[in-house]
């Protein structure tokens, strides 16, 4: 079966934390109005034939794929529609990034330039956080990541009595003491495109984290406003093919089989289709 999806134009985001009302409020204008009702299509796929059928609360939806193809854009998309479909329903959003390491661990296991690798996850803290949402527990806590700063921060994240949880990010293949990322989740959703299409959105978010840095010189790409085109593309260009498409091409491209879903965007983030592997 495929959904048959229309153009849909995607602003990017500039920082995970506290942006979710600023990303909505801009795709309400737009595009975003004339797609809802397709995106609502699709979630009540879900809805009527996973969640309703095989409800386990709290219900985690996976939404994986390449480093900058819209995850987090979309996993906002879904929350909003989500909560609309399912009026008092508690409906989570959680980034795999919460569980990665530290830049002074990843710094001290000499493996920054591997983030987003297996290794650089806290794959201990991320089983135990499938072994106590499943098991009832009513608040968890966990870190939180933040783009901006390229790092863990000092902040927690308290997750409160969640029905479905919007689980969005890497790592779904990470494997730790026979516990498997993916294994816990009740439908997988993977976003694919040309990997030219995504180094462009990448490019993009990399300027905009820069010009959203201002004048904080604790933001990560800070550093970057000084610098001309030419030396910022060699920072790319070293992270794109150096760590980003290594990762892609061992441990998440492989997903696809595994994903219920399989969402097919092409250039400016314009979805074609959604197939489903269910069949």
């Amino acid at each position: 079966m495929h959904f048959i999806i229309c153009p849909l134009k995607i602003i990017y985001i500039i920082t995970y934390t506290h942006e979710g009302a600023k990303i909505l409020n801009n795709y309400i204008i737009g595009d975003y109005k004339q797609q809802k009702e397709i995106y609502k299509d699709f979630l009540k796929n879900i809805v009527d034939k996973f969640i309703k059928k095989n409800y386990k609360k709290p219900f985690i939806i996976g939404l994986t794929g390449s480093v900058a193809s819209g995850k987090t854009t979309l996993s906002y998309i879904f929350q909003e529609i989500l909560k609309n479909m399912l009026p008092g329903k508690n409906i989570c959003r959680v980034s795999t990034d919460n569980f990665l390491k530290s830049n002074e661990e990843l710094i001290r296991e000499n493996i920054l330039n591997r983030k987003g690798f297996p290794e650089s996850y806290k794959n201990e803290l991320f089983c135990q956080f499938f072994m106590l949402i499943k098991s009832g527990i009513k608040f968890i806590s966990i870190p939180v990541y933040s783009h901006l700063y390229y790092d863990i921060i000092q902040e927690n994240y308290i997750i409160r009595d969640p029905d479905i949880i919007i689980l969005e990010g890497l790592g779904f293949g990470n494997n730790f003491n026979k516990c498997h990322v993916y294994e816990h989740v009740d439908v997988l959703i993977f976003i694919k495109a040309r990997m030219n299409y995504v180094r462009s959105w990448y490019i993009s978010r990399f300027y905009n984290l820069i010009h959203e840095s201002n004048n904080d010189p604790k933001s990560f790409y800070y550093k970057f406003r000084s610098m001309n085109d030419d030396e910022i593309m060699k920072i790319i260009n070293y992270a794109w093919y150096k760590i980003n498409l290594p990762n892609y091409y061992k441990n998440i491209v492989r997903l696809q089989k595994k994903s219920n879903f399989i969402i097919v965007k092409t250039a400016n983030h314009v979805v074609l289709n959604i197939i489903d592997n269910n069949q």
